[in-house]
């Protein structure tokens, strides 16, 4: 729960920065500018994922919900809003649910719900046509992340998509592509 603490205090002290580590999104120093470029980003990124939906998995994907783990300050929230009838934020810092908050209102978005997240998805309830997640596994630890993602997979509705992003250690594990080499028992 270590990784819980420090994403609350970067969601007091430094959210934008907690995302996107890049000096222009420090709160000293993030101007008008800085601040489109950030959220430019994520617009690009939904534009990328549905993309990558459309052209390898549905070319009719039209999600009619969609839950964004580890929100943050909702970079990517406000861009899945307009495609999706229900858009869910979880995030486990309050501090960065709130400052979503405030930029699912700058930005209009009327059809967000944020949440505080836990290891068993327990704000959750129903199905989602896509549940997705960006830089947010590299930050928990990997039996935790584990269990998170067991919890994710029966939320995905029939014919839903989930398109979450998971770093591996190919160097490491390059003849198994990243995955760790299981222990054989033996006879």
């Amino acid at each position: 729960m270590s990784t819980d603490i420090a994403w609350e205090e970067w969601g007091r002290k430094e959210p934008y920065f907690g995302v996107i580590t890049n000096q222009k999104f420090r709160r000293a120093e993030l101007t008008t500018e800085a601040r489109n470029e950030f959220f430019e980003s994520g617009r690009a990124h939904v534009k990328f994922v549905f993309e990558m939906i459309r052209k390898y998995i549905n070319p009719a994907f039209d999600p009619a919900s969609v839950v964004d783990f580890g929100c943050g300050v909702g970079r990517l929230l406000v861009h899945f809003s307009p495609v999706a009838r229900e858009v869910v934020g979880l995030d486990v810092s309050p501090s960065m649910l709130e400052e979503a908050k405030r930029n699912c209102d700058e930005f209009g978005v009327s059809n967000a719900q944020l949440l505080l997240s836990d290891d068993q998805l327990s704000t959750l309830s129903g199905r989602y046509d896509l549940i997705h997640s960006f830089i947010v596994f590299q930050h928990i630890p990997p039996e935790r992340g584990r269990m998170i993602f067991r919890q994710m997979l029966p939320r995905i509705s029939a014919g839903g998509v989930g398109a979450l992003h998971f770093s591996y250690a190919k160097t490491c594990h390059a003849a198994t592509y990243g995955v760790a080499p299981q222990s054989v028992p033996s006879a």
